[in-house]
């Protein structure tokens, strides 16, 4: 309009053009104030829930620890000394396999009560996490069924859809069944662990 042939009119006109764009601009700039405060808010409160998920989930950590350390004295006979070397070993255990340790202390419990001995309920655990890779079963339900096979019980063992030696399942040679998923299943869950990090090649 400015630039047409001049007139008073054309001149009134374009000023109530720059007056509208700058209205538009003003609105602008307040929606994106507006956008920004809520987008803010929004990260506020997202930060707020992770603490409090992060106080919860030490307080639920801190009393899974407490229930473990209760069932390794009272069926393992564990030391003081020994409960602090297993959370040693579980933390080590969850760097390895990328399993967290809620899932990994139940599991152990499971075990340690069913074998009566600390040793071989943490040999059975770390078997269990490379078992679980290996036949695409959660942790739970493989320490469950070790935990029951321990005690003579097979049939879980079979559900897990590995080819297990049906003759040693028959005789109870809970030896060498673990044998067998130890060869089966060796590696399984670091491998597993390791595709899921960053820069690692799968």
């Amino acid at each position: 309009r400015i630039s047409s042939q001049y007139s008073d009119k054309g001149t009134k006109a374009a000023q109530r053009d720059i007056q509208k764009t700058a209205a538009k601009i003003d609105q602008f700039n307040k929606r994106i104030v507006k956008s920004y405060a809520v987008a803010a808010a929004a990260v506020a409160a997202f930060a707020v829930k992770l603490g409090k998920d992060a106080v919860m989930g030490a307080a639920a950590d801190e009393k899974q620890q407490a229930s473990l350390a209760i069932a390794l004295r009272n069926t393992a006979g564990a030391t003081d000394e020994a409960i602090r070397a297993n959370q040693k070993y579980l933390d080590s255990l969850e760097l390895q396999v990328a399993i967290d340790n809620e899932e990994l202390i139940p599991a152990l419990q499971k075990l340690v009560t069913a074998t009566g001995d600390l040793a071989a309920g943490q040999y059975l655990l770390t078997l269990a996490t490379d078992v679980a890779a290996a036949s695409g079963k959660d942790l739970s339900t493989v320490s469950t069924a070790l935990s029951r096979a321990v005690m003579g019980n097979y049939t879980s063992l079979n559900k897990l859809g590995l080819p297990l030696d049906q003759a040693a399942i028959k005789a109870k040679d809970f030896a060498k069944i673990q044998k067998q998923l130890a060869d089966l299943s060796k590696g399984q869950a670091s491998a597993a662990a390791n595709s899921f990090r960053p820069g690692l090649r799968r």
